[in-house]
């Protein structure tokens, strides 16, 4: 008597497991087909060739890394509806101490209150990365100001205009 009610739950457990199946698997070509019908999976930014990053040393990956995050985030929020007013900062660390070390904050900024995260405008510098020729000389740019002002820590300020992500630092 036990076999048999064994057995019986064993087959109820492997028909409800096989609908289940069966229901998660219809969803997931439904969002499949309506990505493909709308189109609004996006590509994702990169600042870089494949091959400049395998290049690169791991403190620039990890800024590499930062910025294409930092951008993908702001190109999704935009392609959902979120208003152009949104910002990154990017506190990019070549050392992991601190509780912000290489950490993404996007926001609305308000201009009338500068961020301590954010560079005064009479120190920073600005670079433009329109493509992937753009990238890596941007990143090092940012990477000898460093070296320059002898710090293991940066401030950037990431904004996207007209197809083009605008880091100052």
């Amino acid at each position: 008597m036990k076999k048999i009610g064994m057995a019986m739950l064993i087959a109820l457990c492997a028909i409800a497991f096989a609908g289940c199946k069966d229901k998660v698997s219809d969803e997931i070509q439904k969002a499949q087909n309506n990505t493909e019908q709308t189109g609004s999976q996006a590509a994702l930014y990169r600042g870089v060739s494949a091959a400049e990053y395998s290049n690169s040393d791991v403190d620039m990956r990890r800024l590499i890394d930062l910025v294409d995050g930092a951008a993908n985030a702001l190109l999704a929020m935009q392609q959902n509806g979120a208003n152009r007013g949104f910002e990154a900062d990017i506190i990019f660390s070549t050392k992991e101490e601190g509780i912000f070390a290489n950490s993404v904050v996007i926001s609305r900024p308000n201009r009338e209150e500068q961020a301590d995260t954010e560079p005064s405008e009479k120190e920073s510098e600005t670079c433009k990365v329109c493509g992937l020729k753009d990238g890596l000389d941007c990143y090092k740019k940012i990477k000898k100001k460093m070296e320059r002002e002898n710090k293991d820590e940066m401030d950037i300020n990431l904004k996207l205009e007209d197809g083009c992500v605008v880091l100052t630092y």
